[in-house]
């Protein structure tokens, strides 16, 4: 509950969240009491639909809920967040966040905080899935396209500055040092930049980015969460805790030789990776 808090102040965009606390020795379903109370939660977020999860775990369906019942039906639907509700001898957390209509619309990015500094973010591109991506980049096209990989390098170099400002924003509203955040981002908008710099050979060759471009995309990040660090449960996207050279970049020491936040993406479900680790 403490990073919502913290981060609700700042300037860091997050759905709009409420927190229900259900007391020791309480089954949720079977207490009036509670059930009212949680009613009300789920009408003070401010919108019609809410996503319920444990404060904790996530069930593994995104379904919006619009009532108290909706809510204890879905958390009970996924063991992960059922074992939670089960455990009566202990308080437990519900957390209702805004439900977001599009977030199937969205890359779901995930960071990587140590030591305060936005080490690394892994994420998924569908071309055909960005609104006139698909008509910039051929949907047969090959990572090994030399003009493919080259947009998708300077799109990928806008992203990593935005990150950058995006983290340092969520370290200074929450003093955390060590984290995992899934950031969200519009496809929409990363079809937009794709176009942009497929267009522009000039910035492609030279690998120039427009500051203009990195702040756009820094206003449309939003916060999905906050998870725990990497080495501790959250998993690692992209990156493998069994390379070496990737725990230097999640958890070692900071060195000139990287650019940070290092950046890994796949591209349409290929097996190859763009990596930019400079």
């Amino acid at each position: 509950r403490m990073w919502y808090d913290l981060v609700a102040e700042s300037n860091v965009r997050t759905p709009n969240s409420c927190f229900v606390r259900i007391p020791p020795n309480v089954t949720a379903e079977t207490n009036p009491d509670f059930m009212e109370e949680l009613e009300k939660a789920v009408k003070s977020v401010g919108s019609r639909k809410v996503f319920a999860r444990m404060d904790h775990a996530s069930p593994k369906k995104n379904t919006p809920c619009e009532t108290a019942a909706d809510v204890i039906r879905n958390l009970n639907s996924t063991e992960r967040t059922a074992s939670e509700m089960r455990k009566v001898e202990t308080s437990r957390t519900i957390m209702l966040r805004e439900y977001v209509d599009d977030m199937s619309d969205h890359m779901e990015i995930r960071c990587f905080v140590h030591g305060s500094v936005a080490r690394a973010c892994s994420l998924d591109i569908y071309l055909p899935e960005c609104p006139g991506g698909h008509h910039i980049i051929s949907r047969n096209s090959s990572i090994s396209d030399e003009a493919l990989k080259l947009t998708l390098l300077s799109a990928l170099a806008v992203m990593r500055s935005a990150f950058c400002s995006f983290l340092k924003d969520l370290v200074a509203a929450t003093e955390y040092h060590d984290f995992v955040a899934d950031v969200a981002f519009h496809r929409s908008e990363f079809g937009w930049l794709l176009g942009k710099y497929r267009q522009n050979s000039t910035a492609r060759s030279k690998k120039v980015i427009d500051n203009s471009d990195v702040k756009a995309v820094r206003e449309k990040l939003w916060l999905i969460e906050i998870n725990t660090p990497v080495y501790m449960l959250a998993t690692a996207g992209h990156y493998c805790l069994d390379n070496k050279a990737h725990q230097k970049i999640l958890l070692g020491s900071v060195t000139s030789v990287l650019t940070y936040p290092c950046m890994i993406a796949s591209v349409d479900g290929s097996q190859e990776l763009i990596e930019m680790f400079s």
